[in-house]
């Protein structure tokens, strides 16, 4: 599934609910048609529910980085995209988790690592939260091209 998912982790608390959360899910899902249509793209990204970090990726079911599937968490202290990128031919999903201002815990990324998750850095310069998924997205797109609908 083509999705994002806001998370929630130890330095932000989601505090959005009721019909916050409706209008602010609403906005979003708007954002995310207006650049579809923009860029040409025919499959709709899904703006879910907020959950918790934790939760998510033990809920989700993901099994990052076992053949088809290729996960990332970024953090300015992991490895490279392309040493990271090397074993995957052309996988089939992938997952990219970006932190909140001031980063993963170091409690989340050993959560994230221990789940299956590839830490990984985008270089020397540690990015805003708003541009990490785009230069996230954009090293995945230039890598392997669209993903296909699961």
């Amino acid at each position: 599934m083509n999705c994002i998912v806001p998370l929630g982790t130890e330095r932000v608390e989601l505090k959005l609910a009721g019909e916050r959360l409706a209008r602010k899910l609403a906005h979003w899902q708007q954002v995310s048609i207006s650049a579809c249509e923009q860029c040409g793209r025919s499959r709709l990204v899904n703006i879910l529910q907020p959950q918790s970090l934790m939760a998510w990726i033990s809920d989700s079911g993901a099994q990052p980085n076992s053949g088809s599937h290729a996960g990332m968490l970024m953090h300015a202290e992991g490895e490279s995209f392309s040493s990271f990128a090397k074993p995957f031919a052309s996988p089939e999903q992938a997952t990219v988790l970006v932190g909140p201002e001031g980063g993963f815990t170091e409690a989340e990324i050993a959560f994230g690592r221990d789940s299956g998750f590839g830490i990984v850095k985008l270089g020397r310069r540690i990015l805003r939260n708003e541009t990490a998924p785009v230069v996230g997205l954009t090293l995945l797109q230039s890598r392997w091209g669209d993903f296909r609908e699961l």
